[in-house]
């Protein structure tokens, strides 16, 4: 079933800077309906889960997808953990014949929304979560790691990781990041311009208007220099932090469009990446 889109508005345009043969930055306006190789089912307000919840690697995780695929996707969540929008993505990458996993890297301790209430109390405990194992970026190393251990030995030796707001980070600071094919980042936090300095594959950064553009350059321009022609950078404008997993609002049109825009862009940027 193709993925329908709604019919496009003005406010939601998002900008693309890619390398051109020249090596010059072009910005061209996309439509990733038009993307022959990513034709997603319909993103759901009520949705209901294909995949199943197991085991791996020790890890809690949601696995969906084709059990015979040779390339996976491994999604590291935000910090809202096993949200339903997030695993619906993980169905839609599935139904283009990857295998997707997105494991319980947080362990059940997710952050809890009234910690941005902007109180003392919550921005303590806010502090509190990121300072310590799972919150911690650099303390999951080892899981993440792992966990592309893992999917290689089952079979899918062509991994391509995506890093949705913490887990851009939690990607970046793997001992194993450079085993997997190609990382995607929907909108990445706690992002640094040395972060360039860490990766050696392919990268798709897709970030909304709450991140530092300045720094989103710098790596793309980065990137390009390590791997000319291989790199993307999709800008969403117009939408917030998180609208591609838990703060994704899939009752309205609007919401429902940037986020089937974003994850044809994830599913189109592997399937170049992880066939080659």
């Amino acid at each position: 079933m193709a993925l329908r889109f709604a019919p496009h508005q003005k406010n939601s345009i998002h900008r693309t800077l890619s390398k051109q043969p020249n090596h010059t930055l072009v910005d061209t306006m996309t439509d990733s309906s038009t993307s022959a190789c990513c034709n997603l089912p319909p993103v759901e307000a009520k949705y209901t889960n294909k995949g199943e919840e197991t085991q791996f690697c020790d890890i809690k995780t949601y696995i969906t997808g084709p059990k015979d695929a040779k390339e996976a996707i491994f999604i590291l969540y935000d910090v809202f953990g096993m949200a339903p929008q997030t695993l619906q993505a993980a169905d839609l990458l599935a139904s283009q014949g990857f295998r997707v996993y997105v494991p319980d890297l947080l362990m059940g301790e997710y952050v809890k929304p009234e910690w941005y209430s902007g109180s003392e109390e919550g921005n303590q405990k806010r502090q509190e979560y990121f300072s310590r194992f799972p919150g911690s970026t650099s303390s999951q190393s080892e899981q993440v790691s792992k966990v592309i251990t893992a999917i290689k030995a089952a079979g899918q030796d062509k991994i391509g990781l995506v890093g949705l707001c913490w887990g851009w980070k939690a990607a970046v600071l793997a001992k194993e990041l450079n085993q997997a094919s190609a990382l995607a980042g929907n909108h990445p936090s706690m992002t640094a311009k040395d972060d360039v300095e860490k990766i050696d594959i392919p990268v798709l950064l897709q970030p909304s208007k709450n991140e530092d553009a300045e720094i989103m350059k710098a790596i793309y321009e980065g990137m390009e220099k390590k791997l000319p022609g291989k790199n993307k950078l999709t800008e969403f404008p117009n939408s917030a932090h998180g609208w591609t997993a838990a703060r994704a609002d899939l009752e309205s049109e609007e919401g429902r469009k940037t986020y089937s825009d974003a994850w044809s862009g994830v599913a189109s940027f592997f399937k170049t990446h992880l066939s080659s």
